[in-house]
């Protein structure tokens, strides 16, 4: 079996856009990122900072949006790419113009090309750099997120190659096209306008992805589709978990089926689902380095293992970590005892000792149970380990 991160953690201007933009129901939302160069004023503010939100905007090092700058095709794919997972559709051919080691954006590139929406131009490069056009867009959002290219549209400029998906893209909200009732397929676009439609096409995938029955026993497909349009998953891209990660855990299955009538009514959402499991809480601050801990409750498990690190200096954190642990294994009956001492390491923080170690390992019906606290300059958690 693979080692676990935990284990050796543990040992140390207008364009195709409705004149009237329908805003975000956000009622004065808040963010704990927002771009200086995007006032409050700017109609897009609210969709800008909920993509940045999920991860999907990044921004400047300078802290902007630059929201009136035109699009490159490099940075179209870099956004698609973190919100949704492509189909790989076709053959690749590498880019003459750009490789992995040149471009930070060359995997995002690829991910496109081999989805069949972004080409090599006849000298077989990818141009990077280039603005992308508008019928680029279309068909880029109108495979992104399934969007039915059936149809027709008023739209009287439409060139064969994009009709299909600017077509999808009219019927399903996402842009009404100019008001003289063109669509103007080889300008280019903004950030800002791309954003816009990006989260309209989003947010009709939401609106019209089928109900999935959740449990344990349910497929990685189905579980995918589920997570879409779920309220405790804090995250927008589907396909997230890897199939290896999902099949060989029936506890991880649990945590993230059953686990969810534990999150629904409070603030603690699902924000990482790939190879192992993270939940947030907004109001938790990390107080260490990024990484498998940077979160108030990680978990990790395969085959005859499970893992769960939690918070223990933050109390609503350790009582959700052990309903956790209640879940997946109900006849423990050491709910108690972790919680005592969980509260002996929030006082020894609360009293200034960072080098504060105390952990026990039991046996119980032939499962190895190492739990307890590491305290550390790096971090402090509360560590349970499980193996049959």
């Amino acid at each position: 079996m693979k080692k676990s991160k935990l284990f050796y953690a543990t040992l140390a201007t207008m364009v195709a856009v409705p004149v009237v933009v329908a805003p975000i129901n956000s009622e004065a939302a808040t963010y704990s990122k927002t771009f200086k160069d995007v006032s409050k004023s700017n109609a897009y503010y609210d969709i800008i900072h909920s993509m940045a939100q999920k991860g999907i905007i990044n921004g400047y090092e300078d802290g902007t949006f630059k929201p009136n700058q035109t699009l490159s095709r490099q940075h179209a794919a870099a956004l698609v790419c973190r919100a949704v997972a492509l189909p790989s559709t076709t053959t690749f051919t590498a880019p003459k113009d750009v490789t992995r080691f040149t471009s930070p954006y060359y995997f995002d590139l690829v991910t496109l090309m081999e989805a069949g929406v972004l080409e090599l131009d006849s000298k077989g490069n990818i141009n990077p750099n280039a603005p992308l056009t508008r019928g680029e867009m279309a068909k880029i959002l109108a495979v992104a997120f399934d969007l039915n290219t059936k149809g027709t549209t008023p739209l009287k400029d439409v060139s064969g190659t994009y009709k299909p998906y600017v077509t999808a893209l009219y019927n399903a909200g996402v842009t009404t096209g100019f008001e003289d009732k063109t669509f103007r397929e080889k300008e280019s676009l903004t950030r800002a306008h791309f954003a816009v439609f990006m989260h309209r096409a989003m947010q009709y995938q939401l609106k019209n992805i089928n109900p999935v029955e959740i449990s344990p026993d349910m497929s990685l497909e189905d579980f995918n589709q589920s997570v879409i349009n779920n309220p405790v998953f804090d995250l927008y891209k589907p396909h997230k978990v890897a199939k290896w990660f999902w099949e060989g855990s029936e506890d991880i299955r649990k945590v993230l089926t059953e686990g969810q009538e534990l999150l629904k009514g409070t603030d603690f959402k699902f924000s990482g689902i790939e190879t192992y499991v993270t939940i947030d809480h907004p109001s938790w601050v990390n107080k260490y380095a990024k990484g498998f801990m940077s979160a108030p409750i990680s978990i990790e498990g395969y085959e005859d293992e499970f893992e769960i690190s939690f918070d223990h200096s933050n109390v609503e954190v350790t009582n959700m970590s052990l309903q956790i642990l209640d879940l997946i294994y109900p006849d423990l009956n050491l709910t108690e005892k972790i919680a005592e001492k969980a509260e002996i390491g929030r006082e020894a923080l609360a009293n200034g000792d960072k080098e504060h170690v105390d952990v026990e390992i039991v046996e119980i019906d032939g499962l190895k149970i190492r739990y307890g606290v590491i305290a550390t300059d790096q971090y402090s958690r509360f560590i349970i380990e499980l193996k049959n």
